[in-house]
């Protein structure tokens, strides 16, 4: 019944998943996939979103402008030229 309520909340955007993970007491990614399971998309970016995101951060690198970039997961890269 939690996860029913974690899984609402979420797709309601009432929490986020980091809320959501802490309430069921699980790993963020469990708990993504368990929105998988439910049928509800992580992941909301279209694919002209996601395209337009890499041609900025390409365009910062010719710049020669460090870039950090932090998944959804936590997970730190640092890119550079």
């Amino acid at each position: 019944m939690r996860e029913l309520i974690a899984v609402s909340l979420f797709r309601e955007g009432r929490i986020s998943s980091g809320k959501g993970s802490e309430l069921l007491g699980i790993s963020k990614f469990t708990f993504i996939q368990l929105l998988a399971r439910h049928g509800i998309d992580y992941f909301t970016e279209n694919s002209g979103e996601l395209t337009s995101d890499v041609a900025d951060i390409a365009l910062l690198l010719q710049k020669g402008i460090q870039v950090i970039v932090v998944s959804n997961a936590g997970l730190v890269r640092e890119l550079s030229n």
